[in-house]
């Protein structure tokens, strides 16, 4: 009788905090953060696979360099970057995110305009639109 004190909801209780846990500590956000941030550039941890990276430099990103990473307060790996798992630290110009994120929203912003508004004329594709079939129908 003295062998299991707890009774079966307490031990599933601790059961589950503990499975919490060992998720939180699998999951480790805090190894992710990036403790002193140069506002000159932007960050961003990118799976460590040459096509992965290959993607974001064509984006614009560059792997971070040894200096980079000193100044982030991250210590560099033997080849001068940053890895954590298969993660990699790859960085862009803050001025070159601003502007590819400006486009986006502006791009954003006609496409909504638009879709409130209904497609007049031509699609892309050479067709009218739906709109215009009706009417013409």
């Amino acid at each position: 009788m003295g062998r299991n004190t707890k009774t079966e909801k307490e031990y599933h209780v601790t059961k589950t905090a503990t499975m919490v846990d060992d998720v939180r500590e699998l999951s480790a956000p805090s190894l992710l953060r990036i403790p002193k941030k140069n506002p000159m550039w932007n960050y961003r941890w990118v799976r460590n696979q040459p096509d992965q990276i290959s993607f974001m430099e064509a984006k614009g990103y560059q792997v971070a360099n040894g200096e980079i990473v000193r100044d982030t307060g991250i210590k560099p790996k033997e080849d001068g970057t940053a890895k954590v798992g298969d993660l990699i630290l790859m960085v862009e110009p803050w001025k070159h995110h601003k502007e590819h994120k400006d486009k986006e929203e502006a791009l954003r912003d006609r496409q909504t305009e638009m879709m409130q508004r209904g497609t007049k004329g031509h699609t892309r594709s050479g067709a009218y639109g739906f709109e215009e079939t009706i009417k013409q129908g």
